[in-house]
């Protein structure tokens, strides 16, 4: 997304957490080709976006794909299969 920096992390840490094959980061950190009904857990870190014009304004800033913003709102976790555990650490989530 535009004027926003990536999210400093540790890649190494989280190369220990999850598979390499399933680590996104970068460019690479959109929702395109998940299968999030095979997991047991779903650990996102990134910016968090206030879009005051939705219902449910508080979205998360994922890289975008194709014709995608790379915006993901609770209202798309909700439809999409979702693991029994997600973690969400972002900034500006609580506006």
């Amino acid at each position: 997304m535009d004027g926003l920096d990536l999210v400093p992390a540790d890649e190494r840490l989280l190369r220990d957490l999850a598979s390499p094959a399933r680590l996104r980061t970068g460019a690479e950190a959109h929702t395109h080709g998940l299968d999030l009904e095979r997991d047991s857990v779903l650990a996102i870190v990134a910016h968090g976006v206030y879009v005051g014009s939705d219902r449910r304004p508080a979205h998360v800033a994922l890289a975008p794909y194709g014709g995608d913003d790379g915006l993901l709102g609770s209202s798309d976790l909700e439809a999409g299969g979702l693991p029994p555990l997600v973690l969400l650490l972002t900034c500006q989530a609580a506006n």
